[in-house]
């Protein structure tokens, strides 16, 4: 099938969402398809080679096309979207960007729409666009990324009309191998990891607070911005913290692998780049990309990872500002090596079954 992806994401970029759109074409390659990626080159881009930094293979074709965030801008950026669409002429159009996917059911491709939000909360414009997109017979799906969110898009009556062409398709992480690790900094023999953003509402201060306790433990946080880091230093009592940095996201699983524990102190507010509150309907790839590395995982009890990992069997699930708690499940982890080891391989065989890239992309096709 020959398939092209309509992103608005900034690729390459230190977005989770770049991530997503990128492992999704790299997916759809896997299976079998001819894959053609058409995404934004904004200003702010960064100057890496997009194969490479997302670790996707060269097939995968690529067009990048000029856009700044003025009116004038996206209207440039849609002619040439229609340019490329009619040389292409594609057999199914995925994507995220409400634009150019209406532009697409317009010109009469059968098009798979992927939302990761309340699409209505993008501005009256956008939402008037999406839905002459949803009414469009050339619609054929609308997938979404947790089923917190399809309970949200039933409750709007609008939705509630186009129900039938709701397909629930959580994220995933890629297969990656378990051997390769890195060297991680500390003295400590127990290393407990968070591989993710340092902004608002993902728990940084419970994990700063943790390694304020628990001297003995090494916390190790890779990713976050320069100020970011430089505030949370400021943070730390001891010598047992470190900030690793942005890491290249074909790189990040060594360090996963590395670790003892994985965390994911979630908080009930959790904002993406963009600053939504996502806590209601997220279905976060940190905690679908700790899965992948057969690590032992504790992580908030929040209905949306409550989808996900089921406390003690296959993942720990904590109040999620409760620092007693989060030390002490920590503490649990490191005496009894039967639960660890029990959670790790559960976790493990619910991604291969459930959660892998190419499990989510065929529900696209």
């Amino acid at each position: 099938m020959k398939i092209v992806y309509l992103s608005s994401s900034n690729i390459p970029s230190k977005a989770a969402n770049s991530i997503n759109v990128t492992n999704m074409c790299q997916a759809f390659y896997e299976l079998g398809n001819d894959i053609t990626l058409i995404t934004p080159k904004y200003p702010n881009t960064l100057e890496e080679d997009i194969y490479t930094f997302y670790g996707i293979d060269k097939e995968i074709n690529i067009v990048r096309i000029k856009r700044n965030n003025s009116k004038f801008g996206l209207i440039f950026y849609l002619i040439h979207v229609f340019l490329q669409l009619k040389r292409i002429h594609p057999d199914r159009v995925v994507g995220r960007c409400v634009y150019s996917c209406y532009l697409a059911t317009v010109l009469g491709f059968d098009v798979v729409f992927d939302s990761h939000r309340p699409e209505w909360e993008g501005g009256k414009i956008y939402f008037s666009f999406f839905k002459k997109m949803v009414v469009s017979k050339k619609l054929v799906k609308l997938t979404l990324n947790s089923n917190a969110l399809k309970k949200i898009y039933e409750k709007n009556d609008f939705m509630n009309q186009f129900r039938f062409k709701i397909v629930v398709a959580n994220n995933g992480a890629r297969i990656y191998p378990l051997d390769q690790k890195v060297q991680l900094p500390g003295k400590n023999t127990y290393k407990v990891g968070y591989v993710g953003h340092l902004y608002k509402g993902r728990g940084i201060d419970i994990i700063i607070e943790c390694a304020n306790i628990l001297k003995n433990v090494d916390f190790i946080l890779v990713g976050g911005e320069t100020k970011d880091i430089n505030y949370w230093k400021n943070r730390v009592i001891g010598e047992n913290a470190y900030f690793l940095g942005f890491i290249p996201p074909q790189e990040i699983f060594k360090f996963r692998n590395s670790f003892d524990i994985l965390l994911a102190p979630y908080q009930k507010d959790v904002y993406t780049q963009a600053g939504f509150n996502s806590v209601s309907f997220m279905n976060p790839i940190k905690i679908l990309e700790y899965m992948s590395s057969k690590k032992p995982i504790i992580a908030s009890s929040l209905p949306a990872i409550e989808d996900i990992l089921e406390h003690e069997t296959n993942g720990l699930l904590v109040k999620s500002d409760d620092v007693n708690e989060w030390c002490s499940q920590i503490l649990r982890l490191i005496s009894n090596q039967e639960l660890s080891q029990k959670i790790s391989e559960q976790s493990y065989k619910d991604f291969l079954n459930y959660y892998t890239w190419k499990s989510r992309a065929k529900k696209f096709l």
